[in-house]
């Protein structure tokens, strides 16, 4: 199967990702959305045919998630929302995610605010200058 395709069948059709590492949910119509996405909606209706879930945690898609879980295809970076750009095979993924520019740390200082790594040192000058 081509692979742009296998992406199109897996995408969480809200967010355009595949879903790692997460609940797929279905609505009452069987339309997928991904734990994230599902968790941001602010009424529980489906935002592809405007259903109303019949419950607080709607019905899995345990049979998707088996094959993503199972399968060798690109992710994107668990920071896409931030604005992480990579898309790699799992193993690669895990690498990057550690080391992203895009992945929140916590302030070494007294404040420990969580700050994304790449604005750390913006934020260092900004909030603690000696």
């Amino acid at each position: 199967m081509d692979s742009s395709l296998m992406k199109s069948l897996l995408e969480c059709p809200v967010c355009f990702t595949i879903p790692r590492n997460q609940s797929i949910f279905l609505c009452n119509n069987s339309h997928k959305i991904c734990q994230t996405c599902f968790s941001l909606l602010q009424l529980r209706i489906c935002p592809q045919c405007k259903c109303e879930y019949k419950s607080e945690e709607p019905m899995r898609n345990r049979d998707l998630e088996k094959i993503i879980a199972e399968c060798d295809i690109e992710f994107s970076c668990c920071n896409w929302r931030e604005g992480c750009a990579i898309e790699a095979k799992r193993t690669k993924l895990e690498e990057h995610e550690t080391e992203c520019d895009f992945r929140t740390v916590p302030c070494p200082f007294s404040c420990r605010r969580d700050t994304m790594f790449r604005k750390l040192h913006h934020h260092l000058k900004e909030s603690h200058r000696s």
